[in-house]
């Protein structure tokens, strides 16, 4: 859904209709009053726009996001039918004079709706009326919930205060001493770790438990019902010793994109390598992935696949940094429970690198940054990956933690990335790794999509006997259009399965081609799975060709339409 997108086209159908007010005179009124609304709907979508973009505002957004989708999708629909009629009636009404014209072009465009409106009212100035309504409504339920939200913040502080107050009244604290050249305060000191659990098996295991049957596929009773992708998280093992993490309350909040990371900062006691046995995949911000003790992870294969496109982003915004706070021991911590993934190096002054750790027992992922300003200058940090948010500010991807209060997001680290396809690999990667983690699971996520994507098409698939959500996406900026699967119910609702970028082949002919009702095949896709391949088997024919069987005729249609339509309009690269 993307509001900056539609609201120019907004504009141009109410750039089109002023030409009309001087011809039509009889109805320059109802012309008049249209154009406004049309441009009033596009300074409010222009307005949410920049609340779905804001970090700080989005949480607040997620409330309308849903009544938001609908009256988003009658706009659209009712501005292809105008563009649609204008095109058909300007090209019936060539060779005709500019007062034939423009009152025959209105009246054919004014009748149409009004029969599609399917009641009496003035379909022109009503419609236009009713959506921009609707738009203000959301507006208004958006500003009232927020007011709520920050009346009943001011509250809690308030009795926090008064609360904390009176202890220290009661039981007066000294203040702790300031070590010399300590960054953080004293209660963020880490105390000693507890001692060590016994070592877990090292040997990778697959994919949580995929036992429990598919919530989806009880409307598909010619689906076997085997493994569903829609299974229940392995619960964590009782009494089960956390890792030592930082004293987030004792942390002054900082505003997003504020550096924790200084050239005053302590130094990591830690200078060792990553680890013994890595190899390096070539690209513009080298990844290495892990294979020490066999380790097989569906997220080595999508971080080490060679795509088959690389859609080059405009770089904005600011450069790779992380905000963590600085651990000591992290890498030592780690390595007695935790297992390496794989780790990726961004290019820059000083050196950062971002490494994913998972524990076997319940696939709890860690996140671990690490800044090398110099050969003997190495700091760390690291966060659950539960813990964060993922959201996309032009060619960076922010991870962001929630601060104080509850609607605050602070910034963790800013990613900075080169091209389209990379950032996406990222982003369907983070959200898979933190669905899949069942130390404590993340339901209704509010970060499912990639600011900057237009959702061109949604429909349901039945894929390698699972019900999954298909969605076609379209990049603003580089024209990238990519297909994605997701879950489509139960405990990891919208947790990626598989995308594909599909813009190379929309020169190739036969790619698409609709073989039944419910059926199309592509002749080639570059699927980047986010599940164990002994999980998932992508369906094709026997000659390679990828099957989408989709659960109705009119989704199928749907598919090939705007398909199709992207294939014309999608400039060659």
């Amino acid at each position: 859904m993307n509001l900056l997108e539609i609201a120019p086209h907004t504009e141009d159908i109410g750039a089109s209709l002023i030409k009309f007010i001087k011809p039509v005179p009889a109805h320059s009124v109802n012309l008049a009053t249209v154009v406004s609304e049309l441009f009033s709907i596009s300074a409010s979508l222009r307005i949410l726009a920049n609340f779905q973009a804001s970090a700080i505002h989005r949480p607040r957004f997620i409330l309308i996001n849903d009544d938001l989708q609908l009256v988003y999708a009658s706009l659209r629909h009712t501005l292809r039918d105008i563009y649609d009629a204008l095109n058909r009636m300007t090209a019936a009404a060539r060779g005709l004079d500019v007062s034939q014209s423009y009152p025959q072009t209105w009246s054919l465009l004014w009748d149409f709706f009004f029969y599609q409106s399917g009641n009496s009212e003035k379909i022109d100035v009503a419609s236009m009326a009713r959506m921009r309504q609707a738009i203000s409504d959301l507006r208004a339920i958006q500003d009232q919930r927020y007011n709520d939200s920050i009346a009943n913040q001011q509250r809690q502080q308030q009795q926090q205060q008064q609360q904390q107050q009176r202890r220290q009244q009661q039981h007066p604290v000294p203040p702790a001493p300031q070590m010399p050249g300590a960054y953080f305060s004293a209660a963020e000191q880490h105390p000693e770790p507890p001692p060590p659990p016994p070592v877990p098996d090292t040997r990778r295991p697959r994919t949580p438990d995929l036992r429990r049957r598919s919530k989806n596929a009880r409307g598909f009773p010619e689906m076997e019902q085997r493994g569903s992708w829609e299974r229940q998280r392995p619960s964590s093992g009782a009494g089960e010793e956390p890792p030592p993490r930082a004293a987030p309350a004792a942390r002054t909040p900082q505003p997003p994109m504020s550096p924790s990371f200084s050239e005053e900062s302590p130094i990591s006691s830690y200078t060792g390598p990553d680890s013994p046995a890595t190899r390096t995949v070539s690209s513009s911000s080298s990844s290495s992935l892990n294979e020490e003790n066999g380790v097989r992870h569906w997220s080595i294969r999508a971080f080490g696949m060679q795509l088959n496109s690389s859609t080059s982003l405009i770089q904005t915004g600011d450069i790779t940094k992380c905000f963590g706070p600085i651990m000591s021991g992290v890498k030592e911590h780690l390595a007695q429970e935790y297992y390496s993934l794989f780790h990726l190096e961004f290019p820059g002054k000083p050196q950062l690198t971002m490494l994913f750790y998972q524990r076997a027992e319940d696939h709890r992922t860690r996140i671990v940054c690490r800044v090398r300003s110099s050969k003997r200058r190495t700091v760390y940090s690291t966060i659950p990956i539960t813990s964060l948010q993922i959201y996309r500010s032009g060619s960076c991807l922010q991870l962001c933690q929630k601060g104080p209060d509850p609607d605050e997001m602070i910034a963790w680290a800013n990613l900075q990335f080169s091209s389209i396809e990379k950032m996406v690999v990222f982003f369907c990667t983070f959200l898979a790794l933190r669905g899949q983690d069942s130390s404590k699971p993340i339901s209704n996520i509010p970060d499912y999509h990639l600011c900057g994507e237009f959702e061109v098409f949604a429909g349901k698939i039945v894929d390698d006997n699972f019900a999954h959500a298909l969605r076609v996406f379209r990049d603003h900026e580089t024209k990238a259009v990519r297909l994605q699967a997701t879950v489509l119910d139960g405990d990891l609702k919208r947790v990626p399965v598989w995308t594909a970028f599909v813009h190379p082949y929309f020169r190739k002919k036969s790619w698409l081609r609709r073989t039944g009702p419910k059926t199309v095949y592509l002749s080639e896709l570059q699927r980047i799975t986010f599940i164990d391949s002994e999980e998932y088997i992508p369906p094709r024919t026997r000659d390679g060709k990828h099957v989408l069987t989709f659960t109705t005729d009119g989704d199928a249609t749907g598919f090939v339409y705007y398909m199709e339509d992207l294939m014309r309009h999608t400039p060659v690269r």
